[in-house]
């Protein structure tokens, strides 16, 4: 492959905008055209960057100069339109989640390994600064500063609306939004075996099966982790926290200090670098990582099977509070 990426964005909404500014800060990518079910839509992010604007996807899945495709569509339509540009041999970076069920999550992965395109899954929260950072303070199941790690308590809320809120459309805000939580504890501890959780509908209004939701996973190294989460925010904003406990101390972190905090076993305290990101930073790092994943031709992360295994932990926390028992993803190895 070249060094230029010819990019095609199906999904002309708040996220192909985010994408298609990000990939006009990146000399080695070039935005071809643009498409939304709306055209209206699609052609006022076309003429912003001045591309074509289309309402039909297969125009993008196979004009001859499009190699790369960004999948930022509701996600009951993510399925047919990763199978459909995988056969066309297009590299592919969709948003989360990879699929709405593991049947059709089976599919992706099936059409993605077949046709050996490239391929990522939008959790650009492994590009935040605090998220980055942590990694690097605890590199999996600890380090010498914190010891080994045995409990991990995380939040993430937003504000309830949009399509994103109807669980039928995109399995509810475990499945949408706590999923972000499930990759970030993958991608510092490692797999997770069980998962326990319990739902709350604090909103009747919102006519949703629950507006809030806790999570208890176990991990195969024998971690505990919480990760909680809802669409309830009373005038609150997006947040998120942090909150990890080791046998030689604790790190915290909240989004309204934006600092991370770092307490050890002799009562000492460290208030590190103040988290001054702006808000899209992000996703702008996850569009840079992945297109220099396409130019250096290296496994572009995170990958297909990160986006599985996750949207496997987000369903079973689901099916979990359904049938309100312990969901195992897999036995622990001895």
């Amino acid at each position: 492959m070249g060094q230029k990426i010819n990019v095609g964005i199906i999904g002309s909404g708040r996220m192909g905008k985010i994408h298609a500014q990000s990939l006009s800060r990146i000399p080695e990518a070039k935005l071809i055209a643009v498409s939304d079910i709306n055209l209206k839509v699609a052609k006022e992010l076309g003429q912003k960057y001045c591309v074509q604007a289309v309402s039909d996807q297969n125009i993008i899945l196979n004009h001859p100069e499009i190699d790369t495709v960004i999948i930022a569509t509701p996600t009951p339509f993510h399925t047919q339109t990763i199978i459909k540009a995988a056969e066309k041999g297009k590299n592919i970076l969709c948003e989360k989640p990879l699929a709405r069920t593991i049947e059709e999550g089976e599919k992706v992965v099936k059409a993605v390994e077949e046709s050996r395109v490239k391929f990522g899954v939008g959790f650009h929260r492994r590009f935040s600064w605090p998220e980055k950072r942590i990694k690097k303070l605890l590199p999996l199941l600890g380090n010498s500063k914190i010891g080994h790690i045995a409990y991990v308590n995380n939040q993430y809320s937003r504000k309830w609306g949009e399509w994103f809120a109807d669980s039928e459309a995109c399995g509810g805000f475990i499945v949408d939004t706590m999923i972000h939580l499930f990759d970030l504890f993958r991608w510092y501890f490692g797999e997770v075996i069980k998962v326990s959780g319990e739902g709350l509908l604090l909103d009747p209004k919102l006519a949703e099966p629950m507006d809030y939701a806790f999570a208890n996973l176990g991990f195969q190294s024998g971690l505990l982790g919480l990760a909680n989460g809802g669409w309830i925010r009373r005038g609150v904003p997006i947040d998120n926290y942090f909150y990890l406990v080791g046998t030689e101390g604790t790190i915290y972190y909240d989004d309204f200090s934006k600092v991370i905090k770092v307490f050890t076993r002799k009562n000492n305290f460290e208030e590190g670098e103040q988290n001054k990101e702006e808000r899209e930073e992000p996703y702008f790092a996850e569009m840079k990582a992945f297109v220099q994943s396409l130019v250096e031709e290296r496994q572009v992360l995170p990958s297909v099977r990160d986006g599985m295994e996750s949207l496997k932990i987000a369903l079973a926390v689901v099916e979990s509070i359904q049938k309100k028992k312990v969901v195992w993803l897999m036995r622990r190895k001895k």
